[in-house]
């Protein structure tokens, strides 16, 4: 190279504008290198928005967690009722036994729907009605043929037809006047209502005791953390148990059975349904550093 030979930059790549050109009298001159370099840093700057290295790269690259169970507790009355009576009807004739099961339906939805029950409130379920099936049930008082009856020889199965009604009652006045008629139509299981948690309500408490259960299993970790000697990183996994088996359950409630009876004035049974408790948990990973 000559010694007195003096190098320049390159040229910059240029490209002519015409319309530009003519309206400004020169023309418009762009660096190719510059564009690029614009393009890779936006390139580098979307790189860094998907993936966050200031928030969880630490943490990723570093495998030492902590897993705690949060668990939080509610307590609220309940406001839903649901009735579950049991009537059985036997009688050598199916017939019969069908006739006196259709009778004794109609009689129990007049009285129902007296105490206050409306009809979406009640379903009812009539075992072997639909199919035609029988249900054999031993019978007490008809003996087998060849049998005389006395002592207790085996005795003769009789067709059995079963009316189960479930009556699903949100008002609690509604729910007394229920079970006060129902103590009166002789079923042959309980007559009081279980008390749970409408849709409605439970949704509301789940979301309440999430809240504390989330705030417990963050306490927790923390302080876990800082016996340790370790700070609480970011949250690795979350697992919420709602919906996994754990429902409302009566404290120290019980079903009370009434012995069949046909007298309208017998007294009234109150109803207190109490408290019911819903238990949750949530279980939760963090990250330590």
């Amino acid at each position: 190279m000559h010694p007195n030979r003096k190098t320049s930059a390159p040229e910059p790549f240029t490209f002519d504008n015409p319309q530009q050109s003519s309206a400004s009298g020169r023309n418009l001159k762009v660096d190719i290198r510059w564009v690029l370099i614009a393009l890779l840093g936006l390139g580098l700057i979307a790189m860094l928005l998907a993936w966050h290295p200031w928030s969880a790269g630490a943490d990723s690259r570093d495998p030492r967690t902590i897993r705690v169970t949060g668990q939080s507790t509610v307590t609220a009355e309940p406001d839903q009722y649901v009735f579950s009576p049991v009537y059985q009807f036997s009688n050598a004739d199916s017939a019969a036994a069908l006739d006196a099961l259709a009778k004794k339906n109609q009689s129990l939805l007049d009285g129902l729907k007296q105490a206050g029950a409306t009809d979406k409130q009640i379903r009812t379920n009539a075992d072997g009605y639909r199919n035609g099936s029988i249900e054999p049930s031993i019978a007490v008082g008809e003996p087998a043929p060849g049998n005389t009856g006395t002592g207790s020889g085996q005795r003769k199965q009789l067709p059995t037809y079963s009316l189960q009604l479930t009556i699903t009652v949100t008002d609690k006045a509604v729910s007394q006047k229920v079970q006060d008629y129902l103590a009166t139509t002789a079923p042959s299981g309980p007559v009081t209502p279980m008390a749970t948690f409408s849709t409605k309500q439970r949704q509301q408490l789940e979301d309440q005791a999430r809240d504390q259960a989330t705030k417990d299993a963050r306490s927790k970790a923390e302080q876990s953390a800082k016996n340790l000697g370790f700070s609480l990183g970011n949250v690795r996994s979350v697992n919420d148990a709602s919906g996994l088996g754990i429902y409302p359950m009566a404290k120290g409630g019980s079903m009370m059975e009434f012995a069949p009876s046909s007298d309208t004035t017998a007294a009234s049974l109150p109803l207190h349904p109490g408290e019911n408790q819903l238990d949750y948990s949530v279980e939760v990973e963090y990250y330590l550093r």
